[in-house]
């Protein structure tokens, strides 16, 4: 049987990933949600790629994880 406490922390892993997806999504889009436009002023444009690459390759060892824990949780 699992560990619990490693079990909720993959959770809680899970949650911040769907929640750096959207983050990433609604910047990509520029948009908060249906009809709510997000604006980022030019000078911020280089700093938002970045950040968007950071979050995504966080996404990316999030996933790594997962699918290590998904794979034995019991290791």
């Amino acid at each position: 049987m699992p560990d619990s406490n490693y079990a909720a922390f993959i959770e809680d892993c899970r949650r911040e990933r769907a929640s750096l997806v959207g983050l990433i999504e609604a910047m990509e889009n520029k948009m908060l949600g249906a009809g709510l436009l997000m604006t980022i002023p030019e000078a911020l444009n280089a700093p938002t790629k970045t950040l968007i690459g950071s979050m995504t390759r966080a996404v990316g060892d999030i996933d790594a994880l997962i699918t290590a824990y998904e794979a034995d949780p019991d290791a």
